[in-house]
C-alpha cells in the first residue's frame, strides 16, 4: 500500500459526508492535502496564507452556510495559529473540520525549530480527535482510520456541532507524481 494512500481516499469521504468547502493555508508538509482538495473537482478551495487568517475565514463561512468547513494546516507552530478560530468554532458551535499535517512522530522529539506535538493542541475546544497512524499496512487499517474520520466528521455536524481534528503525520516523499 503506497504510503499516502489514505490522504487520496480522504477527500471522497469527506465529500460524501457533506463536506464541501476547504481553506487551505498553504505549507510543504500539508502539500498532499493541497494536492488532493484542489485536484478534486468536487472541492471549492480558498488559499488563505496566515494560518490565523484562515481559521476566521473558515470560521465565517462555518457560520453563514451551516455546513462544515475543512481547514487544512501544514505541521508545527502553524497549528497553534488556528487556536482562536478553532476556539470561537466551540462556542458557537460551528462545524469546522481541522486536517493537520504532522511530521513523523520520531522527529517531534529532536527539539527543531517550529515542531511541536500536535496530538492535542485543540483538547479543550474541538469535539473530538483522531490520528492516522504514520504507517498504514493494511487495507483493514485503511478502512478503519477512514471510519474514525467518518466518526469525527459526524460528530462536527449532528447534534450540537462543533470542530474537529484530524492530524496526519506524513513520512517523505510528500509529493505524489
Amino acid at each position: 500500500m503506497h504510503h499516502l494512500q489514505h490522504i487520496a481516499e480522504l477527500a471522497p469521504v469527506l465529500q460524501r459526508m457533506g463536506a464541501r468547502r476547504v481553506v487551505i493555508a498553504p505549507g510543504s508538509r500539508n502539500a498532499p492535502l493541497i494536492q488532493l482538495f484542489t485536484s478534486h473537482g468536487g472541492f471549492s478551495c480558498h488559499s488563505v496564507v496566515d494560518e490565523r487568517s484562515a481559521g476566521y475565514v473558515a470560521l465565517g463561512m462555518a457560520r453563514q452556510t451551516g455546513e462544515a468547513v475543512i481547514i487544512v494546516c501544514t505541521s508545527g507552530t502553524a497549528v497553534l495559529n488556528l487556536s482562536p478560530a478553532v476556539a470561537e468554532a466551540f462556542h458557537q458551535n460551528l462545524p469546522l473540520v481541522v486536517l493537520t499535517a504532522d511530521r513523523p512522530r520520531e522527529r517531534i522529539v529532536q527539539f527543531n525549530n517550529q515542531v511541536i506535538d500536535q496530538r492535542a493542541p485543540f483538547f479543550n475546544y474541538s469535539r473530538a480527535f483522531f490520528e492516522f497512524p504514520e504507517q498504514l499496512r493494511t487495507v483493514e487499517e485503511l478502512q478503519s482510520g477512514l471510519q474514525a474520520v467518518k466518526a469525527l466528521l459526524t460528530e462536527a455536524i449532528k447534534g450540537v456541532m462543533g470542530p474537529v481534528h484530524v492530524n496526519l503525520p506524513l513520512c517523505e516523499p510528500l509529493y505524489v507524481p
